[in-house]
Formats: structure tokens, sequence, C-alpha cells
């Protein structure tokens, strides 16, 4: 320490810095730091010589110390090194050797041990044996094949569903083709030449390797195939969906008031008809009768008349647009599903259509309720889509979880393994972290100015 603070000192600084500064340098071992402050040489001409001639040779010194610690790596940094060249190879096979390691491969210098060299040499052999099928005719036609089918999953596929023809199909549509087909289309394409190269190597030895590879081949694609087209189905559902309306901030159509009073009457003059009302009632008065009616037909003329006043109050219950609670409304809706689901009203268009009035007006309680007929005309910044916004924030917080980890690597991943995420996908759009956030701001605040809720968020 002594001799540091003489130095320091000889090269013209004061005692208190020469001090601080060579506790500074024994603890942090820092000889950059210590060739920075004997610069002060430079200002003594006396000196100035002397200091140069000293630091050249720690230079050559320390260069030396350098250069025989690489001929001879440590155990634990020589398998880092062979390791980080083994992945690169994985995705280069042709990578140059030779330059990997004069690169130093974070060690600080070039490589020159001759074990990890004779071991670097023969991964790079082993990497491009492995690749036996690259650069051939037939891999060539196989890739042209995938590029097609690729292609045909927007122009084809995608444009004869219903809900895309606007959007692919028809004048003007030709730019939005072009870049759906090449928006993140070399994550599939990289995908899969992985996967190819793994059956590559995998089949290195066999016998009739090139027959076998050509076996599974065809299923791969078919893979990457149906992954790019369910990644590209997922970015339509935005552009037909309500959540880009919702982001674009056009205005939507409200429901109107006389519709669902109309709704209510058309549900009432189907399910209470007059004449079935009338002859319950009048069959449960038994002293009409001039043999008086008991056992099992009284007591089953009895429970028909106690379940048609309950549906009678139940469907002409007077349900409050702006109650927090809306069970009954739930029940009314449940109880008119039921209805439909019978042969006898299955195909009743008063009742579906009144329904989903219904549904506009007073929501679901959860959107796993909507039927996939619905979710076209149903538009989530006028209906609450959840009996309390609280259990949307729940279901929220696992639809981001979902969407986050699939869209990090679509191609390696199948939409079916997300169900969350694929149904706010298909109901209203949500592709993206944005596309949720816009979603959970609407409906919150639908829920605030309707219902009375105070909820805010931290921006």
């Amino acid at each position: 320490k002594g001799s540091v603070i003489q130095v320091l000192m000889d090269a013209g600084y004061d005692e208190a810095t020469a001090s601080e500064e060579t506790e500074g340098l024994i603890r942090s071992q820092d000889l950059n730091r210590l060739r920075v402050l004997g610069l002060n040489y430079r200002y003594d001409d006396a000196k100035r010589d002397a200091w140069n001639a000293a630091t050249g040779s720690i230079l050559s010194f320390e260069t030396g110390l350098i250069q025989k610690s690489q001929m001879v790596l440590p155990k634990a940094v020589a398998d880092k090194v062979r390791a980080d060249i083994a992945d690169r190879l994985e995705d280069d096979a042709g990578a140059d050797i030779n330059e990997m390691l004069m690169s130093g491969m974070g060690t600080g210098a070039p490589i020159t041990d001759p074990r990890v060299k004779a071991e670097a040499n023969k991964l790079s052999l082993q990497a491009k044996e492995n690749i036996w099928f690259e650069n051939t005719d037939t891999k060539a036609s196989y890739d042209r094949e995938l590029s097609k089918a690729l292609d045909a999953v927007i122009d084809v596929e995608l444009a004869d569903v219903e809900a895309f023809e606007d959007i692919l199909t028809g004048t003007g549509t030709a730019a939005k083709r072009t870049d759906l087909k090449e928006s993140d289309r070399t994550r599939f394409e990289k995908e899969y030449q992985k996967e190819l190269r793994a059956l590559q190597r995998d089949l290195v030895g066999a016998e009739d390797r090139e027959a076998k590879l050509l076996q599974k081949l065809p299923e791969l694609q078919k893979r990457i195939k149906r992954r790019w087209k369910e990644y590209k189905t997922l970015e339509l559902e935005f552009e037909a969906g309500r959540v880009k309306e919702a982001i674009e901030r056009e205005e939507p159509t409200f429901p109107q008031i006389p519709d669902l009073e109309k709704a209510k009457e058309n549900i009432d003059d189907v399910l209470n008809s007059w004449w079935e009302d009338a002859f319950i009632r009048t069959a449960s008065n038994l002293s009409i009768f001039t043999v008086p009616i008991t056992g099992d037909i009284a007591q089953g003329l009895r429970v028909s008349t106690e379940r048609q006043e309950l549906k009678n109050r139940l469907l002409n219950a007077d349900l409050e647009l702006n109650a927090k609670d809306r069970s009954l409304v739930f029940a009314q809706a449940d109880y008119i599903q039921s209805q439909l689901n019978t042969e006898e009203y299955k195909d009743n268009q008063d009742l579906i259509d009144g329904l989903f009035t219904l549904r506009q007006f007073y929501g679901y309680r959860n959107p796993s309720e909507i039927k996939p007929n619905d979710a076209e005309n149903l538009d989530f910044r006028v209906t609450p889509m959840y009996s309390d916004p609280r259990l949307m924030f729940d279901e929220v917080a696992q639809v981001a979880n979902e969407l986050i980890t699939y869209n990090t690597s679509p191609e390696t991943l199948d939409i079916e393994d997300f169900p969350l995420y694929k149904r706010y996908n298909e109901l209203f759009g949500i592709s993206t972290e944005q596309h949720l956030d816009a979603y959970v701001r609407t409906q919150t605040a639908l829920y605030n100015k309707r219902f009375g809720y105070e909820i805010s968020f931290d921006e």
C-alpha cells in the first residue's frame, strides 16, 4: 500500500488523493486505473521517458501472460466455449471455426488451446455431416412446396372464410394479402428448417436415410402449415372483430328501447299462450267436473298451475336496465334457451330474435355463454359480458397469460392449447396485449357509466 502511495505522490498527486486512490485500487485490483493515474508522469520531463519504458514492459508482460493463458483454458471456460460453438453450429453449420476462435468467444483474447481447437473442428465436421439433406434438389423442391402452401393459406383457405371475404377478396385487397403472407413468415420458415435439421441429425447414420426422411417430411410441412394458418386466423379475427372498431374509435350501434319492448312482447306471445293458461287454470278448478278429480291427475294439474304461474312471473318480471344484479334476466334467458332446445320451439324466430335482444341489453354471466352465431352481431362497447366486472379482471389475467405465451412462439405452439385466448380472439378479435387492454378499458367504462361502478386504472 505504501509503495503505491509513494508512486502516485511521485507522479504529482498530493498525499490525500494518493491515499484515497490507493484504497480504491486495492479493492478493485484495476491495473488500467493505475495506468491512467500514472499518465501524470507525462507532465514531468525528467520522469516521462522512464514511465513510458516501464509501462511498455508491463504491457508486454501482461500480453504474454494472456497469450499463455489462452493456450490452456481452464476446464469450465473450455466447456463453455465448446457449448457456445455447438450452439452456433446448430444455427449455422457452415460457420467459420477459425473466425470464432480468433474472436476469443468472450475470453478476452484469441483461443489457441489445442484441445479446444481440435474439439471445435470435430464439432464443425459433425455439423456439416448433420445437414446431409441440405443443398439437394429434393430439398429445394420440398421448400418450394411449403412456400406455395403458406401462400395458399391466405389466398385460398382463409379467403374462403365468410368473415374474412371483405378483407382478402375483391378490389384493393392485394396489398393486404401480400402483407399477411410476408409478416412473421420467417419465424415459421426458420422453425421448419430447425425441425428438418433435427430430422437429419436423427437419421444421419441410418440406412436409406433419405427415404425415411421423405416419409416424415410431409407431416412436418403439414404441422408448420397448420400453425401458420392458426396464427394468421388470429390476425384476421382482429381485422374483422369489434376491438378494431373500439381502437379506431368508430361509433357503436346502440340497440333501441322499442326493440327491447317488442322482443319481450314476442317472447310473451310465444311462451304465455292464452289458451294454455286458461285450460290449466280452468282444469285446476276441480269443482267444475261432475265427477271429482282426485289422485295423480289432480296433483298433476296443481303442479301445472304452479309451474305456469312461476313461468308467468319469470317472463313478466320488470327488469331494470341499470341494475347491478342481473340474475333475474339471466334466469329468463336460461328459460328461453331451454325452450329453444325443445322440438316445439327450436326454430321459433321470435324466440331466437327476442333472446338475442335481451342479451344485447343485459349481457351475459361470462363470454363463454355467447353463441357462435351471435358473436358477429354483439358489441362489447354496449353489451356487458360479465355478471360482475371483478370476474372480468380475474379471467382477463388468464387470457393475458395465454396470449403472451402463445405469441412468444406461435411457430412451435398449437392454439388449441390456449382455449381462453382462442375464445377471446374469435369473439372480440383480440390478438395482442394492446387489444386486450382496449377491451378491458371499454368494458370497464360501460360498467362505470351504466351500473354505477367506480373502477379506475393506474396510468
